[in-house]
């Protein structure tokens, strides 16, 4: 699919191993939502052997690695802080004071990475996350239209990916009777509230497997990626 679609700038497939006409009867898609360099949106799906016919959506490229390098940039200087931390509590004292110091860092570390993830972060995933609903639309066309050649297809998304995929299968759900068209569906670490959410439309979409894997314990996400 061609470039500047609507108010997307990038909505594209590139091809992902050697499965490409061959007769492969169904079709995976790999979106990726956390990148560094344009290369990313097709690396982390390459290697893999399977009986899908794969492509990795490339979309809004410059968006995503605004996004994730403000992720990353904020991560290092955390990751600072905390061993100048460290290093202090071991200058200053042992035993009970350590313990004190301990139970302050604990108290503070928290609400003050929140403040600084809010000032590094927000303008650039408030962008992102409108562009991914943009991206979702497009996908739902996609799939509506039967541009993969009206075959079973896998949606795999991973972080910002999977609401791309999530409201993908919600449009189709919204827009008649679109169930089939999407076999199994893998939602990695994505961030989408499990009860706001219309999660029973979504499934509704999918024939198969519905995979959403993520960890209660991964607070970065939930600070980069926290509801609107």
């Amino acid at each position: 699919m061609a470039r500047r679609i609507r108010s997307i700038d990038e909505f594209e497939f590139k091809d992902i191993g050697q499965n490409h006409k061959q007769g492969h009867l169904a079709v995976g898609i790999m979106i990726s939502g956390l990148v560094f360099e344009q290369e990313h949106f097709v690396q982390p799906w390459e290697g893999y052997e399977d009986y899908l016919e794969r492509y990795a959506l490339w979309w809004e490229s410059d968006k995503l690695i605004a996004l994730s390098t403000a992720i990353e940039d904020w991560l290092t200087s955390s990751t600072l802080m905390n061993l100048v931390v460290v290093k202090l509590v071991k200058l200053i004292s042992k035993g009970a004071m350590v313990t004190v110091l301990s139970t302050l860092v604990s108290a503070f570390a928290l609400p003050a990475t929140l403040v600084t993830a809010s000032d590094l972060i927000d303008s650039k995933r408030a962008v992102a996350v409108v562009r991914s609903d943009k991206a979702s639309e497009l996908l739902a066309e996609v799939l509506t239209k039967g541009l993969q050649g009206n075959r079973p297809v896998t949606l795999v998304g991973f972080p910002l990916g999977a609401p791309v995929i999530f409201k993908c299968l919600k449009c189709l759900a919204e827009t008649g009777d679109n169930a089939g068209f999407v076999e199994m569906v893998v939602l990695l670490e994505g961030p989408i509230s499990i009860k706001d959410e219309k999660w029973e439309d979504a499934r509704k979409m999918v024939a198969g497997r519905f995979v959403n894997a993520y960890s209660t314990n991964d607070w970065m996400l939930g600070v980069a990626f926290r509801a609107r």
